[in-house]
């Protein structure tokens, strides 16, 4: 191709022709001009396209993480629910001795809780990703985004005082009991029955511990549940 086109400028100069080989020549340039402005828009567009389909990889990932998460914290908020009727027996004081005997959880109502592991592997990865071709992504990307942001604070702030309550409720007792090694190996010494039946100091550590459970912790599981539920569905119809 290049010899054709060395052999036509030759023979435009050669034979006097110079406003032609001029015309030429600026087609040349437009042509050279032309090729290379395709080369970078077919670049462009191959870049695009494997941006897109990493945004829809990870999209695909925070997917599978809510997915998780949702299945989770219904677990978690169901397990709480079958608890609630132990609180309020405990707190209005109907809750028996046998009630303790059989069913070791109205004993330990202030020394466990269920925390939630939140999936991040797709939102890591999403924090790392800057190249949005459209609205589009970038706005779903930025609903992403607030939705953890917001949640992995609150949830992690509402877990540690919980798991500080209950590190305090196991201290006080490993400190202060006598029967807190017997408990400890799953016997039911008489001094552990009086102090859960009889102590008020059992039945202010159970308000407490209510108090940040049911007034906090299971309100934002809620709310993540409702929300997440949300951005499941934008990410359904984005993906599907």
């Amino acid at each position: 191709m290049n010899q054709i086109f060395r052999k036509i400028r030759k023979n435009l100069l050669t034979g006097g022709k110079l406003g032609r080989y001029l015309m030429y020549a600026l087609g040349e340039i437009i042509l050279v001009v032309f090729s290379i402005l395709l080369a970078l828009q077919i670049n462009n567009w191959n870049e695009n396209r494997a941006n897109d389909k990493q945004l829809l990889q990870i999209l695909s990932t925070i997917r599978t993480d809510l997915v998780s998460d949702t299945l989770e914290v219904r677990g978690i908020l169901d397990n709480y629910e079958q608890r609630r009727p132990v609180f309020e027996r405990v707190l209005n004081d109907s809750a028996t001795y046998n009630d303790y005997l059989t069913q070791p959880f109205y004993g330990f109502l202030v020394s466990t809780y269920i925390p939630l592991k939140i999936e991040e592997r797709g939102y890591t990865q999403l924090k790392s990703f800057n190249n949005f071709t459209g609205a589009e992504p970038e706005t779903i990307a930025s609903q992403i985004t607030q939705f953890y942001s917001v949640f992995i604070k609150n949830i992690e702030e509402t877990e540690k005082a919980i798991n500080e309550d209950v590190y305090s409720n196991l201290n006080h007792w490993k400190e202060n009991m006598t029967w807190f090694a017997e408990v400890s190996k799953g016997e039911a010494p008489n001094e552990f029955m009086n102090y859960v039946l009889d102590d008020p100091d059992y039945k202010n550590r159970v308000a407490f511990h209510q108090g940040i459970v049911y007034n906090n912790y299971l309100p934002i599981l809620e709310a993540f549940q409702t929300n997440a539920r949300v951005l499941l569905r934008q990410l359904n119809k984005k993906l599907d």
